[in-house]
């Protein structure tokens, strides 16, 4: 009888050879400390891996194999009932170096997003298509304006809010993400009707959202659906995310074909897609 398999595709290693690190020495983990209150059906381990101590969630399930991710609450493994705890220290050894790459990326997205709390006030910088703007607040403004060029800013551009001085910083993200997902409907509109000429097949509509794990889709009735917070990258970036999804409405994959059909529409699609690698929607602003 053939063995299940202990792990599942969420951390399988890539299929796409990658270089060596050139590092012999493991970079230090954060530490992960034990939730005031565990999720339900979980339980708190520790368990030393190659010298370090690595804190995790277990959770038992009636799946067939073991499974690890990373999101705001650390580690969590999720492993079969029948799964000795042998096993899932087997596991930690065995996924170790994607375990420390993923802790270290959530520990770089925790420290962004603390200090993206501290950008909305005023004075404070953003991103806003590749150049870093800055935040005023002036209770005498009768609306929201952009000092320069929308779709065209420069370094040191200023986006005025009509707030009072002391406004929290909740009340200046809201205003400052009115007016980015203003100019962001504006601009995609304006490239996915450039794309779409180019290719010569239409789209059915646009929908503007903030999804946590995506930066657009295509459906299969034509309706595009591209993430607002792409209005932080350079307009490269921005770009590639609409051709590929515009490269959708003629291939609806990601074969080969998919791909000649991007380069068509985007040459040098290859260096906006790498920075988009880089980064996660969740994270944002964080440029």
């Amino acid at each position: 009888m053939a063995q299940l398999p202990l792990f599942n595709d969420a951390s399988a290693t890539p299929t796409k050879a990658v270089a060596p690190r050139t590092t012999d020495a493991t970079p230090t983990l954060p530490t992960l400390s034990k939730p005031d209150r565990l999720p339900a059906g979980t339980s708190w381990h520790m368990h030393t891996v190659q010298g370090q101590e690595l804190g995790y969630l277990l959770k038992r399930s009636k799946r067939q194999s073991i499974g690890l991710r990373v999101n705001e609450q650390g580690l969590i493994i999720t492993a079969p009932t029948w799964v000795s705890s042998a096993q899932v220290h087997d596991a930690l050894e065995q996924k170790f170096p994607w375990i420390v790459r993923k802790l270290l990326d959530w520990e770089e997205r925790l420290q962004q997003l603390a200090l993206g709390q501290s950008q909305w006030c005023h004075g404070g910088s953003i991103p806003y298509l590749g150049v870093a703007i800055t935040l005023q607040v002036n209770p005498s403004a009768l609306k929201t304006t952009f000092s320069g060029q929308a779709h065209a800013p420069c370094a040191g551009d200023t986006l005025t809010l009509p707030l009072s001085l002391d406004a929290q910083s909740s009340r200046v993200q809201d205003f400052a993400q009115i007016w980015l997902q203003e100019q962001a409907r504006q601009y995609f509109i304006e490239r996915l009707d450039y794309y779409t000429s180019k290719l010569g097949i239409p789209y059915s509509g646009l929908r503007l959202a903030s999804p946590a794990k995506r930066w657009g889709s295509c459906s299969s009735d034509g309706m595009i659906m591209l993430n607002w917070r792409l209005m932080h990258f350079r307009i490269a970036a921005v770009d590639y995310v609409i051709a590929h999804e515009v490269a959708h409405l003629k291939e609806m994959n990601h074969s080969p074909a998919f791909w000649r059909v991007v380069e068509q529409l985007m040459p040098d699609y290859v260096a906006a897609r790498n920075l988009l690698k880089k980064h996660h929607p969740d994270t944002l602003p964080l440029l």
